[in-house]
Parts: structure tokens; sequence; C-alpha cells
């Protein structure tokens, strides 16, 4: 017998092995569960996985199978995939079995930095794949450096871990003990309940608001101006917020400022606050009055923060008089103003601008040790350094169907 026939006659016998396994019911739903979940994860992504079989074992039908990734339908191996596809893939196949066998509900799921060698958007796609599975009877862990998959709606699975004087620290919220540091935050009680603290702060967040809470400390700031040139000056005076672990957080105006500080306060991320007194958003001082009560400030101190027109800066927050743009400018003096005349020049800009000229403007001066831009912004460093959490009585969260653990920078 030709050798070509052997071939043509073991790979038909080896066909009709194949089909007695797909009689085995527990194996066609995995090929097509496997099959639509590579498909779900991937993409546009040519590469896939074909389900194929090893030598039979009668003890357990799973043991015989084989998975090999494809192209096109053309067999490949593993290492010529790259990073993000090996992930992609396994983690479907992960899946894959998950749902097969999901009876089984002792099933637990942990995936260590999901986000490695993915592109933002891939993240995001996996993520919301992942909170998919957590919903079924498997038990999902992951631990992550990505806001990618953090879930504000999920916010009772999150762990915060941290390395603090040589000893790990976690913290865990339930909706109810989160709902419980807000009121002790001052939010009011009959609004801050375990049903609406999730969905009130889900409506809100963003993925430079949910970044934060892998940092060592926040600075939280009214908008995209002060986000865009503080972390200049900061660096200028000897704090470099990407080095040091600081975030310095726009959250969409003065009267996003208190909610955002209970949220992070709650999860003991050492938080401080830099608003100004633009009034055209909070003319009556409301929204500021919210704030500086919800810091600690009685009302009797209130009018010393609201109505000035210098920099003020106190241990938990700092306040710009005016707006930022003309408290600089009485900081910095004629230079300042002279270079945002240059920066409109240089970009050609119509409009205000305003964070691409004050970062412009932070960048181009000139910052020494012998000029007061230097001497206010040093003082700021130092309160931003030397921020605490504000200790309260912390009840037991109760364990959580799924869990996202956040890894923050060792001190």
């Amino acid at each position: 017998m030709a050798d070509q026939e052997r071939v043509s006659n073991l790979r038909v016998k080896f066909e009709e092995v194949k089909d007695i396994f797909y009689e085995v019911d527990e194996f066609t739903t995995f090929e097509s569960i496997l099959s639509d979940r590579v498909s779900e994860l991937s993409g546009g992504m040519n590469y896939g996985l074909d389900v194929d079989f090893s030598a039979y074992d009668p003890s357990n039908f799973f043991h015989a199978l084989r998975v090999q990734a494809s192209e096109n339908g053309e067999p490949r191996t593993l290492d010529e995939l790259g990073s993000g596809q090996e992930q992609v893939l396994a983690l479907a196949f992960i899946q894959a079995y998950a749902e097969a066998f999901r009876d089984d509900a002792g099933l637990v799921l942990v995936v260590d930095e999901p986000e490695s060698n993915l592109h933002p958007l891939a993240q995001k796609w996996l993520a919301r794949n992942l909170r998919k599975l957590a919903k079924t009877s498997c038990q999902v862990i992951v631990t992550t450096h990505s806001p990618a998959f953090l879930d504000i709606e999920g916010l009772a699975g999150l762990v915060i871990v941290r390395k603090d004087g040589g000893c790990t620290r976690v913290t865990q919220r339930s909706a109810t003990s989160l709902a419980a540091e807000c009121v002790k935050r001052g939010a009011p009680a009959t609004r801050t309940t375990a049903e609406t603290v999730l969905p009130f702060y889900a409506a809100a967040a963003t993925d430079e608001i949910l970044s934060a809470f892998f940092a060592r400390r926040v600075v939280l700031v009214e908008g995209p101006t002060e986000a865009a040139a503080l972390p200049i000056y900061l660096d200028a005076v000897g704090l470099s917020t990407v080095k040091e672990g600081t975030a310095v957080v726009s959250v969409g105006g003065v009267g996003n400022l208190a909610k955002w500080w209970r949220l992070f306060s709650a999860y003991e991320i050492p938080t401080y606050v830099v608003f100004d007194n633009d009034a055209k958003d909070d003319e009556k001082t409301v929204k500021r009055a919210d704030l500086l009560l919800t810091l600690g400030i009685g009302e009797d101190e209130h009018n010393k923060y609201t109505g000035t027109d210098s920099l003020i800066v106190t241990p938990s927050f700092a306040v710009f008089g005016g707006d930022f743009e003309r408290t600089m400018g009485a900081i910095v003096g004629p230079a300042y103003s002279e270079l945002e005349t240059k920066g409109r020049t240089k970009f050609g800009l119509t409009g205000t601008a305003k964070s691409l000229l004050a970062r412009f403007v932070a960048s181009s001066l000139a910052i020494t040790d012998d000029t007061e831009v230097y001497e206010r912004f040093t003082e700021l460093r130092v309160a931003i350094e030397a921020v605490e959490v504000r200790t309260v009585n912390i009840s037991p969260s109760p364990p959580s169907l799924s869990a996202t653990t956040v890894r923050t920078p060792k001190k």
C-alpha cells in the first residue's frame, strides 16, 4: 500500500473517531460555545481556536481535547500569535469552558492583569465579557491596573490592595457601607442610600475619574484647565505627579468636587481639592458652600474663602480667587498675559482654548526659586504631599459574587 493511500485511510478513520466524539453532548456544546466566544472576543482578528483530539482517555473524554490555534482555517502554533492574541484566545477558551460546564458551582476564574498587551478599546470589550461571565455561576476575580475593568455599578466587588509600612492593606465597600461613609462626609442622608449610591456615581464616572482608584493620592480640580496646568507647576517645585502616583483629576465643575471627595475618601485614598471663585456656575455660592461644609469648614468661615481674590492654601483644599487664570496672572505678573498672547499666535487660536493656553503658559514660564509662583506652588505641593484620609469607623462589607482587585503604587 502506498504511503499516500495509508495517509488517506488514516484520515478517514480519524474522522470516524471524531464523529463518535461529536455524539458526546458536552463536547459539541463546548465546541459551539468556544467558536462563539472566540468570535465575540476577537472582533475582526484572523486568528481563532479549533478543537482537536489527542489520544482518547476513556476515563474523561475532556482529557482528549486539544486546542489548536488557527489562522483563516490553517493550523498555527501559539508561538506565532502575539501576546494580546494569546490573551484573548485563552480567555475565550476559559469562558467557553465555564459556560459549557456551568453546573459546576465551584468554578472560580482568576485573571491576572487581563489588560496586558491589549489596546484600550479591546480592554473595555474584554471587561464587558468578563462582567457578563460573572453573572453566571462562575465567580470571577481580576487583578488589574486598568480603569477599563472597574465598574461603579459593581463597586461592592472592588478591593483596593496597598502596601503600607511593610503590610498589605485592603479596602472594600458594600453599597450599604459606601452610602454610610458618604453620609458621614456630608452627603444628604435622605438621598444617599444603598439603592441609590452606586447608580449616582456610575452616571458621572469617566475613565479619568476611575483611573484615580489606582493613585497613591488624588487632587480633584474643577475642569481641564487646572488638570492640564497644575501638574506642570507642581513638577517645577519638586512634585512629579506621575512619578509619585498623584492623580490630578478633572470632575467637570465645582458642584462635583464634594461627591468625588467623599467617594475617594471612603476608599481611604488621600484626596486634596482645588477650586476657584469663578461665579458663572455658582453665583449664590451654594456649590462652594456645600464643598466647604463637606471639608469641615463652618459657615462662619465661608466668606474667607468664597470672597477671596487670592490663592489660599489649606491642609485639605486650595482656592484660586476669581478664577485660575486671573489668580495666576496676579501671581506671575505681566508675563502671564504675554505668554497667553504668544500661545494664541503660535496655535492660531481665535476662541478661548483655556486649557491649551494654561498648559502652554505653565510650560513656558521660567519658574525659579526666587519667584512668587515658586513660593506659592511650593506651599501647595507641601499641602498635597501631607494630605491624609480622615479616619472614620468602617463597617465590614459582605463578600461579593465577583471582585476586581486594584493594585496601587508602593510607597
